[in-house]
């Protein structure tokens, strides 16, 4: 243990990240995928070094299940512009859940980095089943969280299908109070590595709600969330997994002013998006959020409940709030192949700006792009300029720019590059596995602010 505290400390950069989800210092874990064993589950990290010079990297975890003894400390170098992978034990895919507020042996992986770097978590079975999501770093962490996921899909194959929250305190132990539903529970969450780690799981049941979590801890802690079998519209499910990021206003309804809220997205991936209140408070309810474009809007409560944009839409709009800082999650999957993900939808205060360097887990991949006026001129993928459509969405007069791109890798896992400068932008980077499991990702966004 003293070992690796000593690497850890050695590796901590004072480097400043170019974008607020670069960072490093990690903890992540695994949930669990659709099948009950874990023995049929492919676990690794990717790590995407943005930087000019050499990265090196601490890794600790476990070998052994149930053995604090077996801790295994790996040092990886990963050069400039460059992509590493490390894998890990198929039990770190916890399978023995069970519902409500659960403990379980320590599966967390850690890891420091000595320069800002972008982090990935891949959970695979053997038939494509799984997902990749972006691991955000310490510092993107916070004392609350509210968010909504799908209800899980009923039994696959005889197993019991679950909607997933792990807790991961980010310095210090952390009082947690968690409430689902009419499920209300407090538990003291610790840090220490060797330590229990801590899951909220919500296991279907009939005629189920899509279960809202709110989670509000004395200190910052890091959420990772997933569902092992969402529902597809053809009748069969996918499993998707991301981290949320926090409340905004903790403990308030509304912001004392006025906000510009405003995430601008397609709606070529999903038309399902949830948005949760703040607080499971019927004053928080009064809130709306509106759905619009430029040629129709749509006012709802804001109620945590998902909400399916109607076809008049196009394949476009805004979800945007004068009340309060939102946190929408998109509720993905891929036309004509199906698939599903969750990620959740970047406001125009969190767009980025300059080069950002991203994964890519197929040989064919997509992007989804939106820029302001500025970036849509300036914008290159891997050298090549992006072409734009015409067609724009204007938010408080600034015109936002939308358009997709094909990447295509000789090989998978890939490193690309994105840049634009001067100019705003966010996208998002989907693809399909085998048998039409989907993955999707957000690769570079900054904090959500009160403004």
């Amino acid at each position: 243990m003293l070992a690796n505290l000593l690497i850890a400390s050695l590796l901590v950069s004072l480097a400043t990240a170019a974008v607020d989800t670069q960072g490093t210092e990690y903890r992540v874990v695994f949930p669990r995928n659709f099948e009950l064993s874990s023995t049929n589950c492919d676990l690794s990290i990717s790590i995407v070094n943005p930087n000019t010079a050499e990265v090196k990297v601490s890794i600790s975890y476990y070998k052994t299940l149930y053995d604090y003894s077996s801790q295994q400390n790996e040092l990886l170098s990963v050069p400039a512009g460059g992509i590493a992978t490390q894998g890990f034990p198929k039990f770190d895919a916890w399978e023995y859940m069970n519902g409500g507020f659960q403990e379980q042996f320590d599966t967390r992986i850690v890891v420091t980095t000595s320069l800002p770097v972008n982090l990935y978590a891949n959970n695979y079975q053997k038939d494509g089943f799984g997902d990749t999501f972006l691991v955000l770093p310490y510092s993107m962490g916070g004392s609350s969280y509210a968010f909504t996921l799908p209800a899980p899909s009923a039994l696959q194959n005889g197993v019991i299908q679950y909607a997933i929250a792990y807790i991961i305190p980010t310095r210090a132990d952390v009082n947690v109070e968690i409430t689902v539903g009419s499920w209300n529970e407090k538990r003291k969450i610790p840090f220490k590595v060797g330590s229990n780690v801590n899951y909220f799981a919500v296991p279907h049941v009939v005629n189920q709600k899509d279960p809202s979590f709110y989670i509000t801890g004395d200190k910052d802690f890091m959420v990772v969330a997933a569902v092992s079998c969402l529902p597809l519209s053809d009748g069969k499910c996918d499993y998707a997994a991301f981290m949320p990021t926090p409340v905004v206003l903790p403990g308030q309804c509304r912001s004392p002013t006025p906000v510009a809220d405003n995430h601008p997205t397609d709606l070529i991936t999903s038309r399902k998006f949830s948005i949760t209140p703040n607080l499971q408070s019927g004053d928080c309810n009064h809130n709306t959020v509106n759905f619009y474009n430029g040629d129709m809007s749509d006012e709802q409560n804001l109620s945590g409940e998902i909400y399916t944009a109607p076809n008049l839409f196009g394949d476009r709009f805004i979800v945007g709030s004068t009340s309060i800082p939102t946190g929408p999650i998109r509720i993905g999957g891929l036309p004509g192949t199906g698939g599903a993900f969750l990620t959740g939808l970047p406001s125009t205060t969190q767009f980025v700006t300059g080069t950002t360097y991203f994964l890519t887990r197929t040989e064919k991949a997509t992007l989804y792009i939106i820029t302001d006026a500025v970036a849509s001129l300036t914008m290159r993928l891997d050298g090549k300029v992006v072409n734009f459509s015409p067609e724009i969405l204007k938010i408080d007069g600034v015109q936002y720019h939308f358009t997709t791109a094909e990447v295509l890798s000789d090989n998978s896992p890939a490193v690309h590059k994105l840049d634009a400068s001067p100019g705003k932008y966010v996208f998002y980077v989907t693809g399909t596995q085998r048998d039409g499991h989907a993955y999707g990702y957000y690769p570079a966004f900054n904090k959500l602010k009160s403004q």
